[in-house]
């Protein structure tokens, strides 16, 4: 289920993928709990048995979404952290896709993780055993590959506990989009860009500062500068669009 793999999905592979597609839009237009094994079958064109084939469970489909949620995350932000190639905008680009990606869909990730965790009572008795928790930490190491690379370039501080950063980072992040959610209007499910950007910075920048070693105040400001002024040209370019 490699949206990077270049062969072909086997008739076996497109079945399972069209039941995917079913269960993550029933689930996103109904819920988790008002989507039933026997209405996924029918949007996938397949039978309940077909499901259970591939599917041990509505549970196990659950699961197997979020995963791939976790790995189109990933792969976002490697592809936009390959095109940046200093550490502030690689900082800054990660926590605007990550908003970006956990707002789509009308925050659905969001909704599946709390069904999850509701569904899965002992789930952090034994994280570190969990699928989910392999999915994720593959995502947050890019977070400790930017800090550590930071740090090479002698742009952060070495002392930085890495693990509390990190929690954090993504801390903020989550908490965000909850503050995000909260603040749409009636009948608004989704976030504009700029909203996004906006947002992401604020809750990077004193982060970053806090990490940063002083007496690279002017580089940082700088390059800060820079950023800002290509979202400008991008926010108008989308204007025009």
């Amino acid at each position: 289920m490699n949206s990077r793999s270049s062969k072909p999905l086997s008739r076996q592979q497109e079945r399972g993928q069209k039941i995917l597609q079913a269960a993550t839009q029933l689930f996103s237009e109904q819920g988790y709990h008002h989507s039933s094994t026997r209405q996924i079958a029918k949007a996938a064109g397949v039978s309940e048995g077909t499901v259970f084939n591939y599917f041990e469970s509505k549970n196990a489909l659950l699961e197997e979404i979020i995963k791939g949620f976790y790995e189109r995350l990933t792969e976002t932000a490697q592809d936009g952290l390959h095109e940046r190639h200093n550490s502030l905008d690689q900082f800054n680009f990660l926590a605007k896709n990550h908003i970006r990606m956990i707002a789509a869909d009308n925050f659905l990730l969001m909704r599946l993780l709390a069904v999850y965790f509701s569904e899965h009572f002992n789930f952090y008795l034994d994280y570190q055993n969990s699928s989910i928790f392999k999915h994720s930490k593959s995502y947050t190491r890019l977070f400790d590959r930017i800090i550590r690379e930071g740090i090479a370039r002698k742009e952060l501080r070495k002392d930085i506990k890495l693990s509390a950063m990190r929690d954090l980072f993504f801390g903020s992040m989550e908490y965000g989009v909850r503050s995000l959610l909260a603040q749409l209007e009636p009948g608004e499910n989704q976030l504009s860009d700029r909203k996004l950007r906006q947002y992401a910075k604020t809750l990077c920048q004193p982060i970053w500062e806090s990490m940063k070693v002083r007496g690279h105040e002017h580089q940082n400001r700088r390059e800060l500068e820079i950023c800002e002024r290509l979202e400008r040209v991008a926010e108008r370019l989308e204007g025009h669009l």
